[in-house]
């Protein structure tokens, strides 16, 4: 979580929900999960229309999506893995939040 003075914050509540599927009769999404999460303001107000970025850092694999009206994401279908999400809008700073590893126990960080 990083606070700018001078041009707004972002506070970002990130979820991966373990929904990594392990059984072979589902191979085509075995070891996927998702990635969901909350943008705020410093005074708790959602922002919406926050460009998301989501890359997966051992093979740079990217996803993109915007939050909507009530500040919110989702990547449904994320790979376990070493990631890096992003977040920017006009008149924020930049915000960066890394997770050295995204399990299959729906573990962040």
């Amino acid at each position: 979580m990083r606070k700018s003075r001078f041009t707004g914050c972002f506070l970002i509540s990130i979820v991966v929900v373990a929904a990594f599927i392990l059984q072979t009769a589902w191979a085509q999404v075995a070891n996927t999960g998702s990635v969901l999460g909350t943008v705020m303001d410093c005074t708790g107000a959602a922002v919406p229309g926050v460009s998301i970025t989501l890359r997966n850092r051992e093979n740079n694999l990217t996803y993109k999506t915007l939050t909507d009206e009530a500040g919110e994401f989702r990547f449904p279908t994320a790979t376990a893995g070493s990631y890096e999400l992003t977040a920017e809008r006009d008149g924020f700073k930049k915000v960066v939040h890394s997770a050295d590893h995204i399990s299959k126990t729906g573990k962040w960080g």
